[in-house]
């Protein structure tokens, strides 16, 4: 009697142990591939997410991170090909694909030439612009800029006021797209005054010192922008965003959070935080069970702040404390 008891004990758990070997080799593979490094404040920010929620969820997954590093390895045609062959030999279920860059580089070929899911982060550009058409294998989250979190603290800062905005950034695939973004906005009692896409830093000091009477400036983007019409030879990130900062009488605004980690006063971003935690929520759709693509695109409405203390200080500006508290929980609060 007792050896049939054990017998049966041994049964059970034999079956139990293959059962979730099965479990575990069977699981959804999901593969995220992003744009930048992961030591980035943009890339932390959505692993963040991310991991929050599938840990809320309980989504049992197995998920691959790769990373093309655009930060520190621009138009790296190598990086690119090693996520093309990471796709090919991780075989995944699904491909979550992080920003343009990656979008463009990658999304572009699985859509034309792969018939696995993909779900888009974070893109500026319309779906079509990266080869994605409403197919039941494709959905995403669009990054559309919005400019309530601008008004609204420019509001308390000047009080009553019609503001005349200007705004500037590089001509390339990003700054056009965010651009034609920006003109669709709603502008309430304020005036978009002047606007320009440039490719080089003279052409970007010429623009600011022809328009010192705007209020405000709203900075699109500042990478890749070259020393003189031209030249090859890019100016560094920080130099473009001092030389803005300290020459500037406008108030300058970035629409990323990267603009004050590189020297600036003040931006607003859309959330990438939020970003993953959206991300990890249409995973969740598409799981249950392992089905066709949710067919809507999805916006993102949660915004950062980041502030430089100093720089702000330099001003005048006396910033509200909720908004130095929101910068400091997300980690774009600076000295």
């Amino acid at each position: 009697m007792i050896g049939q008891r054990r017998l049966m004990v041994c049964a059970f758990i034999l079956a139990a142990i293959a059962t979730l070997v099965f479990f575990v080799v069977e699981r959804p593979r999901i593969l995220i591939i992003e744009s930048e490094s992961a030591g980035t404040h943009r890339s932390k920010q959505f692993r963040e997410g991310w991991a929050q929620t599938i840990q809320n969820k309980h989504l049992l997954v197995k998920v691959i991170w790769y990373s093309l590093e655009q930060d520190l390895h621009p138009d790296s045609d190598a990086k690119t090909m090693g996520a093309l062959r990471t796709v090919e030999r991780e075989d995944p279920d699904l491909v979550i694909l992080v920003d343009d860059v990656a979008n463009e580089r990658v999304g572009r070929v699985l859509a034309s030439k792969d018939q696995r899911h993909i779900l888009f982060v974070g893109i500026d550009q319309p779906p079509d612009f990266y080869g994605y058409s409403s197919k039941d294998r494709i959905s995403g989250i669009i990054e559309e800029l919005r400019l309530e979190p601008f008004h609204d603290l420019l509001s308390i800062l000047y009080p009553n006021s019609s503001l005349k905005y200007g705004v500037i950034g590089v001509d390339n695939p990003s700054g056009r797209a965010r651009l034609n973004q920006i003109k669709g906005c709603r502008w309430s009692q304020h005036v978009l005054s002047e606007a320009l896409l440039v490719k080089s830093f003279t052409e970007w000091q010429d623009f600011i010192q022809k328009h010192q009477d705007l209020d405000v400036l709203l900075v699109l983007n500042v990478e890749n922008l070259a020393n003189q019409a031209g030249e090859e030879i890019n100016t560094s990130i920080r130099e473009v965003v001092s030389w803005t900062e300290e020459n500037s009488k406008p108030l300058p605004i970035g629409v990323e959070t990267n603009y004050v980690a590189n020297s600036g006063g003040l931006a607003f971003e859309l959330s990438p935080r939020h970003f993953g935690e959206m991300a990890s929520v249409r995973t969740k759709e598409w799981l249950k069970p392992l089905q066709a693509m949710p067919p809507d695109y999805l916006h993102s409405y949660e915004f950062q702040v980041a502030l430089c203390q100093t720089r702000l200080a330099a001003r005048n500006l006396k910033i509200p404390p909720i908004y130095e508290e929101s910068a400091r929980l997300s980690g774009t609060l600076y000295p």
